[in-house]
């Protein structure tokens, strides 16, 4: 069991650092054996196995302030590109090079398995509480909005090249139509079909993503994609740095008031970014100021043209809290584990 598990963490890097680094750990430890810590370790990979929400599920569902964005979550981290028939012809057009980094398999090596668990999730809005006017002066419709946020996104009033999200070298980033085939993917973004485009993101460490879902008037998502890297073909991308589903779009709060997010649940992609993954570069931790930095993009272009924010953001994340995690581990190790209390931090 224990050799199994071991390859199944294989394609989940800060996993497998974790195991490892609480087994070790248990070897000193004055409330458990250490075979009874492996076995307790091995049965915590089968219970997070089938489950991609089980290190955040604790803070997810426990949370009384997230109550409307867990089906989402779980929406996000279920959902497979590869399922979208405009993503399968998109590859297919592109070639083996390309391929959907999923929660399940985010390397795309042959393991004889599937890898899964994300440990980040998280939601960014801002609460726009009159919608800015359109060019006859008259306030936007809800969908006349977020039509003109998708189709404005690569310009520097968002996160385009120039945008003042971009801190070279180390923060922030810009998307950029997919190297090499600039003009048929701005075309297809800016149709009313843009399922398939391919964007690569400019920053500490780049990455390409694809249009995977769109609901006019709602949302799009956004799913990560290994193009070609180190100069092949053009591209210079290769792994993007995490691994899983973000989405964008607008939610009628109700009240008149609408609400621009962005909602992601992922995972590092592979060890080498686990070990990047340090106090100069944080792949979480830059992501966040980013989709910050983006709200404050949105809340730009709504109050210049005659709209109102909130200027109080809605921000949520949650990230397995691994201490925390470590003692419950070693505690009453004779007992099953519950899937829905392990420790985690809601910031």
């Amino acid at each position: 069991m224990g050799e199994t598990e071991t390859a199944y963490l294989s394609d989940n890097p800060i996993l497998t650092a974790r195991y490892y680094d609480f087994f070790v750990s248990s070897l000193s430890s004055e409330n458990c054996e250490a075979g009874q810590v492996f076995c307790r370790l091995n049965d915590w990979l089968f219970a997070i196995k089938d489950d991609p929400l089980a290190l955040l599920r604790d803070c997810m569902e426990n949370d009384p302030n997230n109550a409307l964005y867990v089906d989402d979550w779980i929406n996000l981290a279920t959902f497979n590109a590869n399922d979208v028939p405009e993503v399968s012809a998109k590859l297919a057009d592109l070639g083996d090079e390309y391929w959907i980094q999923t929660l399940y398999n985010a390397t795309n090596w042959d393991f004889g398995h599937e890898a899964t668990a994300a440990v980040n999730m998280d939601f960014f809005g801002v609460r726009i509480t009159q919608m800015p006017l359109n060019i006859l002066l008259q306030p936007m419709t809800p969908e006349e909005f977020l039509e003109s946020i998708r189709a404005n996104w690569v310009s520097i009033d968002i996160l385009g090249l120039g945008n003042g999200c971009y801190a070279p070298p180390m923060t922030g980033g810009y998307f950029k139509y997919n190297i090499g085939y600039e003009e048929p993917e701005e075309a297809l973004w800016l149709s009313d079909l843009p399922k398939g485009t391919v964007f690569s993101i400019i920053m500490a460490d780049d990455g390409s993503v694809i249009a995977s879902d769109h609901a006019e008037g709602c949302c799009w998502t956004f799913s990560t994609l290994n193009a070609p890297g180190w100069f092949e073909a053009d591209s210079y991308d290769g792994y993007h740095p995490v691994s899983g589903n973000r989405r964008f779009g607008l939610r009628d709060n109700g009240d008149g008031s609408y609400t621009f997010f962005t909602q992601g649940a992922d995972k590092l992609t592979g060890a080498w970014h686990a070990l990047a993954n340090t106090t100069i570069i944080d792949a979480f931790s830059e992501a966040d100021e980013l989709w910050t930095c983006m709200l404050g993009q949105i809340a730009t272009i709504v109050t210049d043209n005659g709209g109102s924010i909130d200027s109080d953001y809605e921000i949520m994340t949650y990230r397995p809290e691994w201490e925390l995690l470590r003692q419950y581990l070693y505690e009453n190790c004779g007992e099953p584990i519950n899937i829905f209390s392990l420790p985690c931090t809601n910031e």
